[in-house]
């Protein structure tokens, strides 16, 4: 016989073993928008019928669908909300309407639209019932999207899942006990919890805590918060809870929104304290603007009754302080769109200006590339003077050579009576010498009469532009006549200025057009000499910035452009200036031009120089004037 009794008792156990799994995979998986859509599909459903209809229909008794008080709706009259009341007076009447005593009732409520925050005995404690069956599974749920565990991590041959369900939906305190056993009994459960509750108890009530049911409003409108505000940190918590008495507590009136509850009730005898009903409920309404709410009550004889009534109430007052808020952030924007339309005006303006200053920076002769030719010692309004005294001499001596030759005449024949001087001869002689001290005269005027120089003047142009084109100043400026530098190896001070002169230089090219033509000392050569057109490259630069300063006007914060004044930002405008070169330089060779130069050269001490003039300096500049 008791063979077969343990035979028996292990076959249903194996029965019950295999089941449990089954049941498991009865428990729909829903996201939370289908869970909310089949919640709202619930209430309409509801909604079209009778108490009893819906008692009939779900093979419940009308008992679970009805008040324990036998009415199908709030009792008239029913607490409206206006424009003028407030939380705590809409909460005072309730407490009225129902002759409830408030030291025996905890509410807690939340709009996550407003922020709006209300309490009454915020900080009581109070025996929650099966309420913490929510803390309960935020513990497991956690744990799932932290990846410690997964919904079918099996807990005494079941899937968390399915005592995920069992737990909220069907409030089954063995199954709670198996959670709890899990995490290491309830003392265990109860430090686990402290994180989800925004406080620690245990500072409040002590021993108390180890061994009581008790939470506070305040705690869980925290919990509640979680989880509306992170819905797949605790999955299934809020798909189950919308499934959970949807005809009843917080639901027993309100059809027109979906709700994911979960429900407290207990009734027990206590030493010292005699007997208490203690019947609270707590869950997240979703209006357009979804809010949480939490109840507790302390024989409280229409606890029923006035859950279901504050719930009506709650989303009255939720939609309109929501539409009220709605309303003044309305305004508020149009006030902030008003303000920054003003403000982008000046922005605008002050854009305008900046980016006109820059382009005019840019534009004007003094910025960019400037060459500084140093003239050879003999400066030109010397040598002026000098021919001008050479001109006064000549002409004294040409004077002087005039009357000695007159001189030298009249001695000849008023002396010569002797007849031993050929006169023939000697005035040819005084002509002579005239004459070749009138040449000496003349020569040191009008310079060489007849000259025959030496060298190829072209291949002093060649070296000169090869040395430019290599940096190679000093060898460059030894084939100039007039200057000894022209300040080609200085580098300008400003970093914009710098890259312009780099840019020029690497643009120069030169081309010499036939031979040169040579007079006396003096020759020509004509060269075709290629740089960059550093006038167009500014003008492209200052086009570009007013675009520049608009764009980034889109991509920054105003306190990033402007200083308080409204001014823009000297860093940004540095900033602007260096991108606009940048980009115009970028597309550089577009402003590569070619200027056709008449060189000229004079035999100096046996050497052919360039006498350079403002049509090569104005080229080597890239078209800039020069001081």
């Amino acid at each position: 016989m008791k063979k077969v009794t343990v035979f028996c008792v292990l076959l249903l156990l194996l029965f019950s073993l295999c089941g449990l799994p089954a049941l498991a995979e009865d428990i729909l998986e829903l996201g939370l928008e289908e869970a909310l859509k089949k919640a709202q599909e619930f209430n309409e459903w509801m909604s079209a019928r009778t108490d009893d209809e819906i008692a009939s229909e779900m093979h419940i008794s009308r008992w679970d669908v009805l008040s324990p008080y036998g009415t199908e709706a709030p009792p008239e009259p029913l607490i409206s909300v206006s424009e003028s009341d407030t939380w705590d007076d809409l909460i005072a009447r309730l407490l009225q309407k129902y002759e409830a005593d408030a030291s025996g009732v905890g509410i807690g409520y939340y709009n996550s639209y407003t922020g709006e925050e209300r309490y009454l005995n915020a900080d009581q404690y109070m025996v929650s019932a099966s309420m913490f069956k929510v803390p309960l599974n935020m513990i497991f749920a956690d744990r799932v999207s932290s990846g410690e565990m997964t919904m079918d991590t099996e807990i005494y041959g079941a899937p968390y899942r399915w005592y995920q369900y069992r737990t909220i939906v069907e409030s089954d305190n063995d199954r709670s006990v198996d959670l709890m056993n899990v995490l290491g009994g309830y003392r265990a459960f109860k430090q686990a919890q402290i994180p989800y509750l925004g406080n620690d108890p245990e500072a409040d009530l002590g021993w108390n805590y180890q061994i009581e049911n008790f939470y506070n409003a305040r705690q869980f409108i925290h919990m509640l918060r979680s989880l509306l505000a992170e819905p797949e940190r605790f999955p299934g918590i809020l798909e189950n809870m919308l499934q959970a008495t949807p005809y009843s507590y917080l639901h027993q009136y309100e059809r027109r929104y979906p709700i994911a509850q979960k429900y407290g009730f207990v009734e027990q005898s206590e030493p010292n304290r005699g007997y208490h009903t203690y019947i609270n409920a707590c869950g997240i309404v979703f209006t357009d603007t979804p809010f949480c709410l939490v109840i507790f009550t302390d024989n409280i004889l229409k606890a029923y009754d006035l859950m279901a009534e504050a719930c009506m109430v709650m989303c009255d007052y939720t939609n309109l302080s929501s539409r009220r808020a709605e309303e003044e952030n309305a305004q508020l924007q149009q006030q902030q769109q008003q303000d920054e339309i003003a403000q982008s005006a000046a922005d605008r303006e002050a854009l305008e200006t900046e980016a006109l200053a820059l382009a005019a920076s840019l534009r004007s002769e003094d910025s960019g590339v400037k060459l500084t030719p140093v003239a050879r010692p003999a400066d030109t309004e010397k040598t002026i003077s000098s021919r001008f005294q050479m001109s006064v001499l000549s002409t004294i001596l040409l004077v002087w050579i005039f009357i000695v030759m007159i001189v030298g005449f009249v001695i000849i024949f008023r002396h010569n009576v002797s007849g031993k001087v050929n006169a023939f001869w000697a005035v040819l002689a005084i002509i002579l010498t005239a004459l070749a001290l009138v040449f000496c005269v003349i020569g040191s005027n009008f310079g060489t009469l007849f000259a025959k120089p030496s060298g190829d003047p072209q291949e002093t142009a060649r070296i000169f532009f090869d040395a430019i084109l290599a940096e190679e100043y000093s060898t460059a400026y030894d084939c100039l006549s007039n200057y000894s530098g022209l300040g080609l190896e200085l580098q300008p001070e400003t970093e914009e200025s710098r890259m312009l002169y780099d840019a020029l230089k690497q643009s120069y090219g030169y081309t010499l057009r036939g031979s040169a033509s040579q007079d006396k000392l003096e020759a020509k050569q004509m060269v075709a000499f290629m740089h960059l057109n550093l006038k167009a490259v500014k003008n492209d630069a200052a086009d570009r910035i007013a675009g520049l300063l608009t764009e980034l006007a889109e991509k920054r914060p105003h306190d990033q452009l402007f200083d308080e004044e409204g001014n823009v930002l000297p860093l940004v405008a540095d900033e602007v200036y260096h991108t606009a070169l940048t980009q115009a330089l970028d597309t550089g060779t577009r402003y590569y031009t070619s200027s056709d130069i008449e060189l000229t050269l004079e035999y100096v001490n046996g050497r052919w120089l360039i006498r350079a003039g403002e049509p090569l300096l104005s080229a080597l500049s890239g078209g800039a004037a020069n001081a």
